[in-house]
């Protein structure tokens, strides 16, 4: 396995860009979207727009990962993707994440963390955060869909 930073380039999404990076995420996710999201269009609408920054990885060209979030104060990940196996053992999701939160130091450069929420029966995700170094500062009973949510945030600084 080389080395990441020679492997992956990571870069804020570009208008060009955008439709294709839906059309690849919605062939990754159209089994697992959530019925809110729909289609390409929607996925496009959760990724792209004002108040929106997102980061994509590329390897040959490819895009092989994604991370997305708002600009606002706090600023908060909607979403984060990597599409191989491959991206994900070297990671990928980390280099993401602090190139994501480098953007969101110089855009918003009041905020003092990120945060995200994740169900609360979802603990792979939320030990998937933990690991990229999120805490733990909230709970909210039947917050998103009527299901629990689990808050997390993670220091900028």
């Amino acid at each position: 396995m080389g080395d990441l930073d020679s492997e992956y380039v990571l870069e804020e999404l570009r208008p060009e860009d955008a439709e294709r990076c839906a059309e690849v995420l919605f062939k990754s996710l159209k089994k697992t979207l959530p019925p809110a999201i729909k289609g390409k269009e929607g996925i496009l609408q959760m990724i792209w727009g004002p108040m929106k920054v997102s980061v994509v990885a590329k390897k040959d060209k490819e895009i092989v990962g994604i991370i997305t979030g708002t600009l606002s104060l706090p600023p908060s990940i909607l979403f984060i993707h990597v599409l191989t196996k491959e991206a994900s053992m070297a990671g990928l999701e980390k280099k993401l994440l602090d190139h994501f939160s480098k953007i969101i130091k110089e855009r918003v450069p009041k905020a003092d963390y990120i945060t995200t929420s994740v169900p609360a029966d979802e603990r792979f995700f939320i030990c998937f955060y933990l690991n990229l170094g999120f805490t733990i500062y909230g709970f909210v009973k039947e917050g998103y869909l009527g299901k629990d949510v689990v808050m997390l945030r993670r220091s900028l600084s």
